[in-house]
């Protein structure tokens, strides 16, 4: 093999190397804000993939597992996630949507997926049902209908736009839920994975994986696609760190 066919084969690899590796911030899905895949496979942060790169700090034991897409992350009951100051996360009211994979070892009282907390912030989480809850703080608790089974990856999301709640599971929706709730998330709040940081309950037992957060309100297609992964809809940026890396390579000639 010539000089050039290895430096086209070691170009190759490097770019599928990226990609796979779920932390190049590429092209994503319209509207998305958030996305945390967790494959990382080790260390104390885990990366948010969107443009906006709000990564988080694992606070607790740094369980990487496998997820329902390559990496994953599990939770003790007493580990947590912490990412701090997120715009534009912070200034999000609605509309909104907000899910992903999770795989609870156990359910049964208030147990959180992700918060955004505050004088009246949002959550996400499981309710007492082992359905899934999405909450208007102190002032609506919208619950599902389908409770959620445990030692099974399961697909969650709730869509709100300020005065309907729908939450879907598995790519399914319950029946839309009306009521009232205005976020209005004040200072600089943080988004809590797995618990609620100002009271440090409603821990989260199990595993999680791609993390999402869409400043819109998606449709049901559009959420059974997200169920296929986001690995594919991610596209490494030509003109960032790949143009840089081709030109290395050239001057190696």
């Amino acid at each position: 093999m010539n000089k050039r066919n290895r430096m086209l084969c070691l170009f190759a690899a490097l770019v599928f190397g990226l990609v796979g590796s779920g932390l190049v911030r590429g092209a994503a899905p319209d509207g998305l804000v958030f996305l945390m895949m967790f494959d990382e496979g080790d260390g104390d942060t885990a990366h948010d993939s969107s443009e906006f790169g709000n990564d988080g700090v694992i606070e607790g034991k740094e369980d990487w597992v496998d997820g329902q897409f390559k990496g994953g992350f599990h939770f003790d009951g007493s580990t947590h996630i912490t990412v701090e100051n997120a715009e534009p996360l912070s200034k999000l009211i609605h509309p909104m949507s907000v899910g992903g994979w999770v795989k609870p070892d156990i359910l049964g009282g208030w147990r959180n997926i992700m918060e955004m907390d505050g004088s009246a912030g949002w959550k996400m989480g499981f309710h007492d049902s082992h359905a899934i809850a999405w909450t208007t703080y102190h002032v609506q608790d919208f619950v599902s209908q389908t409770p959620i089974e445990t030692e099974v990856w399961t697909h969650v999301c709730a869509t709100w736009d300020g005065a309907e709640a729908i939450v879907y599971v598995n790519g399914e929706p319950d029946n839309p839920m009306g009521g009232g709730g205005v976020i209005n998330v004040e200072g600089e709040p943080s988004l809590d994975i797995g618990w609620r940081r100002t009271t440090g309950v409603s821990t989260f037992e199990g595993g999680m994986d791609e993390l999402f957060i869409f400043n819109k309100v998606l449709e049901q297609d559009e959420i059974q696609d997200l169920m296929k992964g986001f690995v594919d809809m991610l596209a490494v940026e030509p003109e960032a760190k790949l143009v840089t890396t081709w030109g290395d390579l050239k001057a190696l000639r």
